[in-house]
Order: C-alpha cells, then sequence, then structure tokens
C-alpha cells in the first residue's frame, strides 16, 4: 500500500482516478512544470531550479522499505524525497533537513494537503516562524494536475510555486487492465 491509500484509507477512493492512479504505488511519469519564485537563489539552495516555464519534468516513485521514494527530475535539476505516512493518519514527506506533516483531504475533484508541521534537522519550528505550504492535486482534460506554493511566514509572501502536469494516463489504463483487477 502506498502511502497516501494508507494515510487516506476509505477516501482514496473519493479521488479522481488520475490521482489515484499516480499514489498507487511505484511508476515514472512525464510532464511539464513551471517554478515561479522572487527568490531565485533561496530555492536554488533547495535543490529546485531557477525559475522556468514549462519544462520537461520527470516524477518516477519507487518503494523502499519504509517509504516511497520520489525523484524529481526538472532540466539538470534532482529533487529527492521520502514519503511515509505516520500512525496518527498524516503524508510525511522528508527533503533533505526538512520534514513536513501534511493532512491530506480527498474529495471528487482531487486531493488538498494541509500542513500540520514543519520540523528542520529535527526540531519543530514554530507555527508563526513556520512557511505557509498550500498544494493541490485534480484532474482536468486527461492530465494529472498540481499545484504547490510556498509562502513566507509574517509577510505572507510567496517563496516558491511550482505547478504543471503528468501523464499518468497509462499507468491509470494499466492499474485498471483486467490482468490487473
Amino acid at each position: 500500500m502506498s502511502p497516501y491509500q494508507q494515510a487516506l484509507g476509505d477516501e482514496f477512493g473519493a479521488m479522481p482516478k488520475l490521482c489515484q492512479a499516480l499514489h498507487s504505488g511505484p511508476g515514472t511519469f512525464q510532464g511539464e512544470i513551471t517554478v515561479e519564485s522572487a527568490f531565485g537563489r533561496v530555492v536554488t539552495l533547495l535543490g529546485f531550479p531557477k525559475p522556468v516555464a514549462l519544462a520537461p519534468f520527470s516524477l518516477r516513485i519507487s518503494q523502499a522499505a519504509d517509504c516511497e521514494i520520489w525523484e524529481r527530475q526538472i532540466g539538470p535539476n534532482r529533487l529527492r524525497s521520502e514519503q511515509f505516512a505516520t500512525q496518527d493518519g498524516l503524508l510525511a514527506e522528508k527533503m533533505g533537513p526538512v520534514l513536513a506533516n501534511t493532512y491530506l483531504k480527498a474529495h471528487a475533484k482531487g486531493i488538498d494537503h494541509i500542513i500540520r508541521s514543519v520540523h528542520v534537522f529535527g526540531v519543530l519550528v514554530p507555527r508563526a516562524l513556520s512557511p505557509r505550504i498550500s498544494a493541490r492535486e485534480w484532474q482536468e482534460s486527461g492530465r494529472y494536475r498540481f499545484d504547490v506554493r510556498v509562502r513566507a511566514p509574517i509577510v505572507n509572501v510567496t517563496v516558491l510555486r511550482y505547478h504543471g502536469w503528468l501523464n499518468v494516463m497509462d499507468h491509470a489504463c494499466q492499474a485498471t487492465s483486467p490482468t490487473n483487477i
């Protein structure tokens, strides 16, 4: 079971089919991404590329012993994170020294990510100083789409936004083929 299936339980089936397909387990997906930021140096330190529009984007999800490994390729930049379900039903994502715990809200239009806590080097960041992260995923025009925004605390300025689409149709078709039912 994927971390999303574990964290969502019965709610997993409420999502559109392409969202379910992406979060059902290992796979490699191709698409496009736009990265926006007024703070180019800050986001490049986190591994993101400089702002770019409609760049080729690849996502490879693989299974490890106790988590999923997400490897994102945006041009020459590679971002790696580990995702796993927590015992209290949240989705945790670890990228470098940062760990974000997220409540997932699945519905017929997609899935919303609601950040519950952020840790840096294992230390809980106080809510007032924690980045404001909003993320959503949905299905539109036969494509899986995503939009993630990171805002600075207190001043509420967008530090990073990345959005785009992935082709998960082949994966969705394989997941529902008669040999996989």
